[in-house]
């Protein structure tokens, strides 16, 4: 089950030129830089780091989706889900980080997929899933996404 997220709900940056997604110290990267492109002005971009606070690691090959709001009718409310082919999606480098590039606009929730079982990420409340806001020409950084879940 996973049950926090860090920096989670920052405001959209600017990227006005590609950058790298690793300035910090303690990082060691063995992959490179995370290049992060700049996004076009009808699409966004998405990244962000996803680490495991059991196995106190990055969840590194982790795949991870940005999925769609069904609303139930009848009745209030709505699902999460996600094509697996068609719903966008990336892989996490080997220190948990992921790039999503040219997104369409939008509110998405952010969920981790394995081959037995897809899991909402939940916001840092706990009370709803993290909700991923995508603008057009804007990059937006999740941070450090941290997860109680090998």
């Amino acid at each position: 089950m996973l049950i926090s997220c860090s920096a989670a709900g920052r405001p959209a940056a600017d990227a006005s030129n590609a950058t790298a997604l690793d300035d910090r110290p303690e990082a060691t990267p063995t992959t490179g830089p995370l290049v992060i492109p700049t996004p076009a002005q009808n699409s966004g971009v998405v990244i962000g780091e996803i680490y495991s606070l059991l196995a106190e690691a990055p969840l590194a090959g982790q795949a991870i989706y940005l999925g769609e709001r069904v609303p139930l009718n009848p009745g209030p409310g709505y699902l999460v889900t996600i094509q697996q082919q068609g719903s966008p999606h990336v892989t996490a480098d080997a220190h948990g980080r992921f790039v999503f590039a040219d997104v369409p606009p939008g509110d998405y929730p952010l969920l981790v997929w394995t081959p037995f079982n897809s899991y909402v990420i939940p916001n840092l409340k706990g009370d709803r899933e993290l909700s991923v806001v995508v603008e057009a020409g804007k990059t937006t950084r999740l941070g450090r996404i941290e997860v109680n879940w090998p």
